[in-house]
Protein backbone atom coordinates (compact mmCIF):
# COMPACT_ATOMS: atom_id res chain seq x y z
CA UNK A 1 0.00 0.00 0.00
CA UNK A 2 1.27 3.46 -0.92
CA UNK A 3 1.13 6.13 1.71
CA UNK A 4 -0.36 9.55 1.21
CA UNK A 5 2.15 11.99 -0.22
CA UNK A 6 4.23 9.23 -1.80
CA UNK A 7 5.08 9.95 -5.42
CA UNK A 8 4.74 7.35 -8.14
CA UNK A 9 7.41 7.24 -10.87
CA UNK A 10 6.50 5.57 -14.15
CA UNK A 11 9.59 4.23 -15.91
CA UNK A 12 9.18 3.54 -19.63
CA UNK A 13 11.95 1.86 -21.59
CA UNK A 14 12.15 3.29 -25.10
CA UNK A 15 14.56 2.59 -27.92
CA UNK A 16 16.54 5.85 -27.87
CA UNK A 17 18.64 5.16 -30.95
CA UNK A 18 16.35 7.40 -32.94
CA UNK A 19 15.66 10.01 -30.25
CA UNK A 20 17.48 13.24 -29.70
CA UNK A 21 16.22 14.44 -26.35
CA UNK A 22 13.85 13.66 -23.57
CA UNK A 23 11.67 16.36 -22.16
CA UNK A 24 9.76 16.16 -18.94
CA UNK A 25 6.10 16.92 -19.39
CA UNK A 26 3.65 18.55 -17.04
CA UNK A 27 3.10 16.60 -13.86
CA UNK A 28 -0.51 15.60 -13.47
CA UNK A 29 -2.30 14.95 -10.24
CA UNK A 30 -4.05 11.62 -10.00
CA UNK A 31 -5.18 12.01 -6.42
CA UNK A 32 -4.30 14.19 -3.45
CA UNK A 33 -0.75 13.51 -2.44
CA UNK A 34 0.03 11.34 -5.49
CA UNK A 35 1.83 12.47 -8.61
CA UNK A 36 2.58 10.78 -11.94
CA UNK A 37 5.63 11.94 -13.84
CA UNK A 38 5.41 11.70 -17.61
CA UNK A 39 8.04 12.17 -20.29
CA UNK A 40 7.82 13.24 -23.91
CA UNK A 41 10.39 11.84 -26.31
CA UNK A 42 11.29 13.92 -29.35
CA UNK A 43 12.00 11.92 -32.50
CA UNK A 44 15.17 12.89 -34.33
CA UNK A 45 14.29 11.28 -37.66
CA UNK A 46 10.50 11.15 -37.98
CA UNK A 47 9.07 8.98 -40.78
CA UNK A 48 8.40 10.78 -44.02
CA UNK A 49 5.07 10.58 -45.82
CA UNK A 50 5.05 10.48 -49.62
CA UNK A 51 2.53 12.90 -51.04
CA UNK A 52 1.37 12.39 -54.61
CA UNK A 53 0.64 15.60 -56.42
CA UNK A 54 -1.99 15.96 -59.13
CA UNK A 55 0.74 16.14 -61.79
CA UNK A 56 2.14 12.77 -60.69
CA UNK A 57 -1.28 11.18 -60.87
CA UNK A 58 -1.83 12.63 -64.34
CA UNK A 59 1.52 11.30 -65.53
CA UNK A 60 0.69 7.81 -64.24
CA UNK A 61 -2.70 7.84 -65.98
CA UNK A 62 -1.17 8.98 -69.28
CA UNK A 63 1.51 6.28 -69.09
CA UNK A 64 -1.12 3.60 -68.50
CA UNK A 65 -3.26 4.86 -71.38
CA UNK A 66 -0.26 4.95 -73.73
CA UNK A 67 0.53 1.32 -72.87
CA UNK A 68 -3.02 0.26 -73.76
CA UNK A 69 -2.93 2.15 -77.05
CA UNK A 70 0.41 0.59 -77.97
CA UNK A 71 -0.91 -2.92 -77.27
CA UNK A 72 -4.04 -2.26 -79.34
CA UNK A 73 -2.03 -0.86 -82.24
CA UNK A 74 0.29 -3.86 -82.19
CA UNK A 75 -2.70 -6.20 -82.36
CA UNK A 76 -4.15 -4.30 -85.36
CA UNK A 77 -0.89 -4.03 -87.34
CA UNK A 78 -1.26 -5.58 -90.80
CA UNK A 79 0.69 -8.75 -91.46
CA UNK A 80 1.76 -10.06 -94.85
CA UNK A 81 1.58 -13.52 -96.35
CA UNK A 82 2.43 -15.05 -99.73
CA UNK A 83 0.06 -17.63 -101.22
CA UNK A 84 1.47 -20.14 -103.70
CA UNK A 85 -0.07 -22.26 -106.46
CA UNK A 86 1.59 -25.65 -107.01
CA UNK A 87 0.33 -27.77 -109.90
CA UNK A 88 0.45 -31.44 -109.08
CA UNK A 89 2.75 -32.26 -111.98
CA UNK A 90 5.09 -29.28 -111.42
CA UNK A 91 8.42 -29.56 -109.59
CA UNK A 92 8.05 -26.26 -107.72
CA UNK A 93 5.40 -23.76 -106.67
CA UNK A 94 4.73 -20.30 -108.07
CA UNK A 95 3.50 -17.16 -106.35
CA UNK A 96 -0.25 -16.84 -106.67
CA UNK A 97 -1.04 -13.80 -104.50
CA UNK A 98 0.47 -11.45 -101.94
CA UNK A 99 -1.89 -10.53 -99.12
CA UNK A 100 -1.99 -8.25 -96.10
CA UNK A 101 -4.32 -8.97 -93.21
CA UNK A 102 -5.30 -8.24 -89.64
CA UNK A 103 -7.92 -9.85 -87.39
CA UNK A 104 -10.65 -7.73 -89.01
CA UNK A 105 -9.96 -7.70 -92.76
CA UNK A 106 -7.55 -8.62 -95.55
CA UNK A 107 -6.41 -7.06 -98.83
CA UNK A 108 -5.03 -8.52 -102.05
CA UNK A 109 -1.79 -6.66 -102.81
CA UNK A 110 -1.08 -8.56 -106.01
CA UNK A 111 -2.44 -11.54 -107.92
CA UNK A 112 -1.10 -13.50 -110.87
CA UNK A 113 -2.99 -16.36 -112.49
CA UNK A 114 -0.91 -19.55 -112.32
CA UNK A 115 0.71 -21.00 -115.42
CA UNK A 116 -0.75 -24.49 -115.61
CA UNK A 117 0.77 -27.30 -117.70
CA UNK A 118 -1.40 -28.68 -120.45
CA UNK A 119 -3.81 -31.27 -119.19
CA UNK A 120 -3.26 -30.34 -115.52
CA UNK A 121 -6.22 -31.28 -113.35
CA UNK A 122 -5.15 -30.64 -109.71
CA UNK A 123 -3.53 -27.53 -108.26
CA UNK A 124 -2.31 -27.22 -104.67
CA UNK A 125 -2.81 -23.85 -102.97
CA UNK A 126 -0.99 -23.04 -99.75
CA UNK A 127 1.66 -21.10 -97.85
CA UNK A 128 4.81 -21.66 -95.84
CA UNK A 129 4.68 -21.06 -92.08
CA UNK A 130 7.17 -18.28 -91.18
CA UNK A 131 8.36 -20.00 -87.99
CA UNK A 132 8.95 -23.53 -89.31
CA UNK A 133 8.83 -23.21 -93.11
CA UNK A 134 6.38 -26.10 -93.30
CA UNK A 135 3.70 -26.17 -95.97
CA UNK A 136 -0.04 -25.91 -95.29
CA UNK A 137 -2.57 -25.90 -98.06
CA UNK A 138 -5.40 -27.53 -99.95
CA UNK A 139 -5.96 -29.05 -103.39
CA UNK A 140 -8.49 -27.83 -105.92
CA UNK A 141 -9.46 -28.40 -109.51
CA UNK A 142 -7.42 -26.59 -112.14
CA UNK A 143 -10.69 -25.57 -113.76
CA UNK A 144 -11.30 -23.19 -110.83
CA UNK A 145 -8.61 -20.88 -112.24
CA UNK A 146 -10.42 -20.34 -115.52
CA UNK A 147 -11.53 -16.85 -116.46
CA UNK A 148 -15.03 -16.02 -115.38
CA UNK A 149 -14.56 -17.63 -111.97
CA UNK A 150 -14.90 -15.55 -108.81
CA UNK A 151 -11.94 -16.82 -106.81
CA UNK A 152 -11.67 -16.20 -103.06
CA UNK A 153 -8.95 -17.15 -100.58
CA UNK A 154 -9.97 -17.63 -96.96
CA UNK A 155 -7.38 -16.94 -94.26
CA UNK A 156 -8.16 -19.02 -91.17
CA UNK A 157 -6.78 -17.24 -88.10
CA UNK A 158 -5.94 -18.71 -84.71
CA UNK A 159 -6.44 -17.03 -81.34
CA UNK A 160 -3.24 -14.98 -81.83
CA UNK A 161 -4.55 -13.59 -85.14
CA UNK A 162 -2.07 -15.58 -87.24
CA UNK A 163 -2.87 -17.74 -90.28
CA UNK A 164 -2.85 -21.43 -89.42
CA UNK A 165 -4.61 -22.67 -92.58
CA UNK A 166 -6.33 -21.41 -95.73
CA UNK A 167 -9.45 -22.13 -97.70
CA UNK A 168 -10.33 -21.58 -101.34
CA UNK A 169 -13.71 -21.32 -103.02
CA UNK A 170 -14.97 -20.23 -106.41
CA UNK A 171 -18.23 -19.30 -108.06
CA UNK A 172 -19.30 -18.21 -111.51
CA UNK A 173 -19.49 -14.49 -112.20
CA UNK A 174 -23.04 -13.44 -113.12
CA UNK A 175 -23.30 -12.53 -116.78
CA UNK A 176 -25.82 -10.11 -118.27
CA UNK A 177 -28.02 -10.89 -121.22
CA UNK A 178 -25.84 -8.68 -123.41
CA UNK A 179 -22.75 -10.69 -122.51
CA UNK A 180 -20.41 -8.86 -120.18
CA UNK A 181 -16.65 -9.30 -120.10
CA UNK A 182 -15.22 -12.12 -118.01
CA UNK A 183 -13.17 -11.21 -114.94
CA UNK A 184 -10.03 -12.89 -113.70
CA UNK A 185 -9.56 -11.55 -110.19
CA UNK A 186 -8.89 -12.78 -106.68
CA UNK A 187 -10.54 -11.71 -103.41
CA UNK A 188 -9.74 -12.59 -99.83
CA UNK A 189 -11.49 -12.78 -96.46
CA UNK A 190 -10.42 -13.56 -92.92
CA UNK A 191 -12.11 -16.26 -90.86
CA UNK A 192 -11.33 -15.80 -87.14
CA UNK A 193 -11.38 -18.79 -84.85
CA UNK A 194 -14.63 -19.07 -82.91
CA UNK A 195 -14.85 -20.54 -79.41
CA UNK A 196 -16.30 -24.01 -79.36
CA UNK A 197 -19.75 -24.51 -77.95
CA UNK A 198 -19.80 -25.84 -74.40
CA UNK A 199 -21.92 -28.73 -73.24
CA UNK A 200 -23.98 -28.04 -70.15
CA UNK A 201 -23.89 -31.10 -67.93
CA UNK A 202 -26.39 -31.91 -65.19
CA UNK A 203 -28.90 -29.49 -66.66
CA UNK A 204 -32.02 -29.52 -64.50
CA UNK A 205 -35.18 -30.87 -66.10
CA UNK A 206 -37.98 -28.30 -65.90
CA UNK A 207 -41.51 -29.70 -65.62
CA UNK A 208 -44.73 -27.79 -65.87
CA UNK A 209 -47.65 -28.00 -63.45
CA UNK A 210 -48.87 -31.21 -65.13
CA UNK A 211 -45.52 -32.91 -64.64
CA UNK A 212 -44.56 -32.74 -68.32
CA UNK A 213 -41.51 -31.23 -70.00
CA UNK A 214 -41.88 -27.50 -70.45
CA UNK A 215 -41.83 -26.24 -74.03
CA UNK A 216 -42.81 -29.58 -75.57
CA UNK A 217 -45.70 -29.55 -78.09
CA UNK A 218 -48.93 -30.89 -76.74
CA UNK A 219 -49.49 -34.49 -77.72
CA UNK A 220 -52.51 -35.01 -79.93
CA UNK A 221 -55.17 -37.56 -79.14
CA UNK A 222 -56.10 -40.39 -81.49
CA UNK A 223 -59.13 -38.49 -82.77
CA UNK A 224 -57.11 -35.31 -83.35
CA UNK A 225 -54.60 -37.26 -85.43
CA UNK A 226 -57.00 -39.22 -87.64
CA UNK A 227 -60.43 -37.54 -87.43
CA UNK A 228 -59.83 -35.23 -90.41
CA UNK A 229 -58.22 -37.86 -92.61
CA UNK A 230 -60.38 -39.06 -95.51
CA UNK A 231 -61.55 -42.65 -95.28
Amino acid sequence: MRKAGESVNVNVEVDRSNRESVEEAVTTNTSPGQHTRAFVYHCHNPPKLIQYSSSMRLTTALSFGLTLLTSFAAAQTDKHIDIFAWPLSASKSQTLAKLSYNPEQATVLSYKAPALPAGEEIVRIGFHHPSTGSWSGIATSAANFAEGKDKKIQLLLNEQGEVYHIGFKTSDWPTSSKGGSKKDEMSVEVVPMKPASTIQLNKPIVLNAEGKLAGQPEEKTFLQKYAQRPI
